[in-house]
């Protein structure tokens, strides 16, 4: 069933598809649209989830839990989390999820409306493990780019998360406080390695939130600091136009 925007009632949990029960294996989902639902998909099994279309759910767009072996691939992550909700919001999120990979997909212009903490593209919940993230675009979101969460009585850290050769572009447009003003947010005891990612954060945005996590190595990123505000003259307006030859 399709839900609009005006009818969402985040306490419904509207869900655009729900897999789990017994004796399911495995999931392919191809090229579909999940719009304004509480969370586009939500999936307790293993699924290969390739060229869909997340756009303007109000919690998250994909809820990826409790699984193995998830291939994540082509999709786009847009304009997610845009009404107020009680807790954390993210335009994709994964709970002790194992040996996955998330790649060729683009996340972009998450929200953060209201007192709704986080704001991220690509959380990872609590309990992951070997779960490599690779050849995505991350772009504007009010938050950080990815959290590293370890549970809400941190016991449950995400282990071996391995993020690179992706891009993230001016994360953290609108974070909810000072410490989500960062390109990811680590909580502790966290693994893995962030390296070789391009890396262009507003100015005043560090790679690194929360804990340092020694246990994540951090090495090889080309990190640019994107310029706002005034720029400075525009000396074409004041140019003489002219021509070597007709």
């Amino acid at each position: 069933k399709k839900f609009t925007r005006n009818s969402g009632d985040q306490n419904s949990m509207q869900i655009g598809i729900l897999l789990a029960g017994d004796g399911l294996d495995k999931a392919t989902i191809v090229s579909c649209v999940f719009r304004d639902n509480f969370v586009g998909m939500t999936t307790y099994m293993c699924a290969d989830i390739k060229d869909c279309l997340f756009e303007h759910n109000e919690w998250t767009g994909l809820w990826y839990t409790s699984s193995r072996g998830a291939t994540i691939s082509g999709n786009k992550f847009m304009h997610n989390c845009d009404r107020n909700v009680w807790c954390g919001v993210s335009a994709s999120a994964m709970w002790h999820t194992t040996n996955g990979v998330v790649e060729y997909n683009e996340f972009g212009e998450t929200q953060n409306v209201g007192a709704a903490p986080d704001g991220e593209d690509l959380d990872f919940e609590a309990g992951c493990n070997n779960v490599t993230v690779r050849y995505n675009l991350f772009h504007d979101s009010a938050g950080p780019a990815s959290m590293y969460y370890s549970g809400a009585d941190n016991t449950s850290p995400n282990r071996d998360i391995f993020i690179h050769d992706n891009v993230f572009l001016t994360p953290a447009a609108n974070p909810p406080s000072p410490y989500y003003n960062c390109v990811f947010l680590l909580s502790d005891q966290n693994t893995g390695a962030i390296t070789n990612n391009r890396i262009f954060p507003r100015p005043g945005c560090p790679l690194i939130g929360g804990y340092t996590c020694p246990g994540v190595i951090r090495t090889g990123n080309l990190e640019c600091p994107i310029e706002t505000g005034e720029r400075g003259c525009n000396y074409a307006t004041n140019a003489t136009v002219s021509v070597s030859s007709n």
